[in-house]
């Protein structure tokens, strides 16, 4: 925890020190669930940076590999033995840092997976999504500035898996092995080859086509069983800032994310 304020101090204005303030209270409240015993794993990559699509890789992968067992016990070390060997995880997604979620990873009750992509293309993507209509406003609100320092408390947290958007675009057969030995799981070739092919862009693009089961949060409607949502994918390229950012767009988002740039090696 002290690590985190630290961060913060170094690199952060007056105004995210008082919101960090804010989540140290929010930690007091919540700290009571860190030893819960379930096992879970959450993708809390940052937005549109493939976290939906790391998401239903992992979805099919559990499903592909853990099996329901019998539940019936007629005895009380029956139960417990089932309990304490029960290969269960509860898959989440989430975008907002949770200091309660980081301290779960850091101490291996959670299996943690963090996406990330060049925050450039990430703010394209936000503008094609019409998810940032005014590029002063998303500026001045502070939004890039809370992206930015998410993504790195996260990708900081001890004992996170990291992915980039590149390799699970570019490099999936190797991002899903990766996957199955972070899990210590297996799957045949086969297999790995109709998961690539299952979670293709193409094929995902025709399940949007397709999705019946939508429902509304905030602005987004979006499917619960994935996480898809209308026109969720539209540009997938890598490098398309250079060409939609002005200059002057390019230089400010770059002082605001330098760190981030550097750290995840996009200069």
């Amino acid at each position: 925890m002290m690590q985190l304020g630290k961060f913060f101090l170094r690199n952060t204005s007056w105004y995210y020190l008082y919101r960090y303030l804010k989540y140290l209270q929010e930690f007091g409240v919540s700290n009571r669930c860190i030893n819960c015993p379930e096992k879970d794993i959450v993708v809390c990559g940052m937005p549109r940076s493939g976290s939906t699509l790391l998401y239903n890789i992992l979805k099919i992968i559990l499903t592909k590999t853990l099996e329901m067992e019998d539940g019936f016990c007629f005895v009380e070390k029956e139960y417990t033995n089932k309990m304490n060997n029960q290969n269960i995880y509860h898959l989440r997604k989430i975008h907002i840092f949770s200091f309660l979620l980081a301290k779960r990873i850091k101490t291996d009750k959670t299996i943690g997976f963090f996406t990330h992509r060049d925050i450039r293309d990430v703010i394209v993507s936000l503008i094609q999504k019409k998810w940032i209509t005014d590029f002063d406003e998303f500026i001045e609100s502070g939004r890039l500035h809370r992206i930015v320092y998410t993504s790195l408390l996260y990708a900081k947290t001890k004992n996170m898996h990291v992915f980039s958007y590149d390799e699970l675009l570019h490099n999936k057969e190797e991002a899903m092995r990766r996957v199955l030995r972070i899990l210590n799981l297996e799957l045949d070739t086969t297999l790995i080859e109709h998961l690539i092919k299952e979670t293709s862009i193409g094929n995902t693009q025709r399940k949007i086509a397709q999705n019946k089961y939508i429902i509304k949060s905030d602005k987004v409607i979006y499917n619960p069983a994935t996480g898809l949502h209308k026109n969720h994918i539209q540009d997938p390229r890598t490098g398309k800032w250079k060409e939609f950012l002005s200059r002057e767009q390019i230089k400010i988002v770059n002082k605001i994310a330098k760190e981030y740039i550097y750290f995840f090696n996009y200069e």
